[in-house]
């Protein structure tokens, strides 16, 4: 029987394997060790259907009105307070910040969505995975920090993913405002979760702002 890999390079050795970026025979030496690690075989052969499912998600730029959108959803959650209209030494600061901000994600999602010149979309590795999927959200940066986070299911012909976020109960407000800021992102069910201080959060992730 093959020695199990050690669990140092567990995480590294795994994302080079499912990304291709191992030679030949070091990859038919994994491929060995994966027979006699019967757990390490299942934790790979699931992080190639998550891969696999992200790669078939159609890639889509962002919608023309989204800053618009944005901008317009945080009037609404915060009254009015930062962009209303008050004292310049008051709001400058909030506005300049938070354009600041609203714009580098604009370009990000413009960039990220750029087809490439045979218009195929950029590539989804495990690496980008298993660094999302470790404690914060796949794909769905809004939910970092929130809690351990899976994908619940994914439709490529919608563009959709759905994730599952387990958080602290008394920081489900906290998520739900922040998913509400963004209009690709729309929370379908809070649960009890098996501790009761703790809920389970379903929150849907889409390539444009249709609901």
């Amino acid at each position: 029987m093959a020695e199990p890999v050690p669990k140092i390079l567990e995480d590294e050795r795994l994302t080079d394997f499912i990304d291709e970026r191992m030679g030949d025979a070091e990859r038919a030496r994994f491929e060995a060790l994966l027979e006699g690690d019967p757990e390490l075989e299942a934790e790979v052969r699931g992080l190639e259907g998550v891969v696999s499912a992200l790669r078939r998600i159609p890639v889509a730029p962002a919608p023309d009105d989204f800053l618009t959108a944005v901008k317009s959803r945080i009037r609404r959650r915060t009254r009015g307070r930062v962009f209303g209209m008050k004292a310049a030494r008051y709001r400058f600061p909030y506005e300049a910040v938070i354009n600041g901000v609203l714009l580098g994600l604009l370009m990000a999602m413009y960039v990220i969505a750029m087809p490439t010149a045979s218009d195929i979309p950029l590539p989804v590795s495990a690496e980008m995975v298993r660094r999302a999927s470790d404690a914060s959200a796949v794909g769905a940066a809004v939910l970092r920090g929130y809690g351990d986070v899976a994908v619940e299911s994914a439709a490529p012909d919608r563009g959709e993913v759905v994730y599952r976020v387990e958080v602290a109960a008394d920081r489900v407000a906290d998520l739900e405002n922040e998913v509400g800021l963004y209009p690709y992102l729309e929370v379908l069910e809070v649960k009890a979760a098996e501790d009761a201080g703790r809920r389970v959060v379903i929150v849907r992730a889409r390539n444009d702002s249709r609901r």
